[in-house]
């Protein structure tokens, strides 16, 4: 099935379905349900768990970003939670770690871990990147 077919099915644009192929962008819970159904497997099936990032800590959580922020405690906005996911900020607060933890299911070390893998997978697509 090609990037466009699988779109089409979707109802979302090819560039979106590249996205997430490309680990871009991860697909919020209720799309990655869908695509698993789709495509015939499980939505486990397209995370990549040896390189958890704090997007599929998330998904394995079942929640979206939006779900994230409104049971954290802290003052993260939306913005700067997605910029963490995208790894574009350096600085994770002790204090934010701990309540991503906490909201998560998982280890404050973990949440640390997944955000310095977001980090480097940002530093290493930007360094890939073709020159204009």
């Amino acid at each position: 099935m090609t990037q466009q077919e699988l779109a089409k099915r979707m109802r979302v644009s090819r560039s979106t379905i590249a996205n997430y192929e490309h680990s871009r962008a991860a697909p919020p819970p209720p799309v990655l349900r869908d695509l698993s159904r789709v495509l015939g497997c499980r939505p486990k099936d397209f995370l990549d768990e040896s390189g958890r990032g704090l997007s599929v800590l998330r998904s394995l959580a079942g929640l979206s970003q939006k779900d994230v922020l409104e049971r954290l405690d802290s003052d993260l906005t939306l913005s700067t939670y997605q910029k963490l996911e995208q790894g574009r900020v350096r600085r994770l607060r002790r204090a934010d770690a701990e309540d991503l933890a906490r909201v998560l299911g998982v280890s404050v070390d973990e949440v640390i871990e997944a955000h310095g893998h977001d980090i480097r997978r940002r530093e290493v697509s930007t360094t890939e990147e073709p020159a204009s």
